[in-house]
């Protein structure tokens, strides 16, 4: 198995917000290019005093929409479970 390449660059990334967090999507590319093989998932506040990275993230994708839309909710879920963290 080949090494997952993720390019922060590629205008396929994505850059969203969810509540006070910020989230970077970044994809990497199979051999074809039309669906993701892995995705990473950056969930931060600005401050960056609250923050979640999944660095290598699988699934039986089946278009680029899909990767998409799955990723966005795992996203939201770091996010949610973000914001009920109590400072320490």
């Amino acid at each position: 198995m080949l090494e997952d390449v993720f390019d922060p660059k590629d205008q396929r990334n994505i850059i969203d917000k969810i509540g006070a967090f910020d989230v970077f999507i970044m994809f990497a590319w199979g051999n074809d290019g039309s669906i993701p093989s892995a995705a990473r998932i950056d969930v931060a506040n600005a401050d960056r005093s609250k923050h979640f990275n999944a660095s290598s993230i699988r699934d039986t994708w089946s278009s680029y929409e899909d990767a998409v839309a799955k990723t966005k909710r795992y996203a939201k879920l770091f996010a949610d479970d973000l914001s009920k963290m109590k400072p320490v």
